[in-house]
């Protein structure tokens, strides 16, 4: 007679036991695997904007992608066909009217979701709004977003005003009409003011708040736009965009102005590197240019920071490190030393 031969509960147990080692070993490679692919495709992003920076650069008299509209309306294509949209009388209202003047041909969509802006400065999270012709001539533009970013990326999913605020209760009044359309890459000071790389102009150069991390000080007369692209003096050492936090290494985010923090950077040469902030040049306060500039971390949460994080609060200090570059696009980032401009 032929006996049959079945699996006793020990065996079984055992081979769920190989099973879930297996598992345990192979997921966290997955997780590694797919971490450096999203890695891959922030670096990918960043260079595709070197490119196109350098492109727009060269059918644009050498400047640098920006806004271009300027208080004082020299031009007639400072005008824009939305007349709520005209009427500006500094450089940073005309650039902000600008940025609605695009996002509300872009997308259809009318003076209801854009309405005229109060003050702010568009141009550290929406200048690639002026290079549309020059990526994918779409927007939201996935390209400007890290891939590790989830809020704006969720935010660029979403689009809709409430939905993307009831997501991050914490946004400031009417930020929810354009955050849907903002870069994770900041774009640095001195590619829009070049105050910060003339000789002299500390009052008139745009420099942090030493209150806070995330608020710009602009002077009445400051004068933005207009900054060429050979007026940078080292392309391999000087960072053109930057994430505000590291995303990429470790399990926490960490705030760019914070030693430790390490991210992809996109340097004028269109390179994008590893590199950490505490291993470049603590950089400068440009209103006050023989001082470091140093400021207070103060998170926001729901403004695109996936802070506070455990071990810093808000009497942290942080320095200006690539941001504030001293000497502007005179200056070097890594590499090389801070240069001697004092004024």
């Amino acid at each position: 007679m032929m006996q049959r031969r079945a699996f006793t509960l020990i065996e079984l147990l055992v081979v769920i036991s190989v099973i879930a080692l297996l598992i345990g070993i192979l997921l966290p490679a997955l997780s590694a695997a797919r971490k450096s692919a999203r890695k891959a495709v922030c670096m990918s992003g960043q260079k595709q904007v070197g490119t196109a920076t350098q492109t727009y650069a060269a059918d644009n008299d050498d400047l640098l992608f920006t806004f271009s509209w300027t208080g004082s309306r020299e031009h007639p294509s400072d005008f824009s066909t939305f007349s709520d949209l005209n009427g500006a009388t500094t450089d940073f209202e005309a650039a902000s009217f600008q940025a609605y003047d695009i996002l509300r041909r872009a997308t259809g969509l009318g003076a209801e979701r854009f309405p005229p802006p109060a003050q702010w400065i568009p141009h550290v999270l929406y200048s690639h709004l002026v290079l549309q012709d020059y990526l994918a001539k779409r927007l939201p533009e996935p390209t400007v977003v890290c891939p590790e970013d989830k809020v704006r990326l969720e935010w660029q999913r979403l689009r809709d005003p409430g939905a993307c605020r009831s997501l991050t209760p914490g946004l400031y009044p009417r930020v929810e009409e354009r955050i849907a359309y903002s870069a994770s890459y900041q774009l640095v000071p001195a590619a829009f003011d070049a105050a910060q790389s003339e000789p002299g102009a500390a009052a008139r150069r745009i420099a942090p708040v030493v209150a806070n991390h995330y608020s710009y000080k602009v002077p009445p007369d400051s004068s933005l736009g207009n900054v060429r692209f050979t007026s940078v003096a080292f392309p391999a050492q000087k960072v053109l965009m930057h994430d505000s936090h590291q995303r990429h290494v470790g399990d926490r985010a960490i705030y760019y102005g914070l030693a430790e923090s390490t991210q992809p950077l996109l340097m004028f040469d269109t390179s994008v590197e590893m590199r950490t902030s505490g291993d470049g040049n603590l950089g400068w306060k440009p209103d006050y240019p023989r001082a470091s500039a140093i400021f207070l971390y103060k998170p926001v949460v729901g403004d695109g920071d996936p802070e506070p994080l455990a071990g810093y609060d808000t009497g942290d200090l942080c320095r200006g490190y690539y941001r504030w570059t001293r000497g502007g696009l005179r200056g070097a980032d890594f590499g090389g030393s801070e240069v001697l401009m004092d004024k």
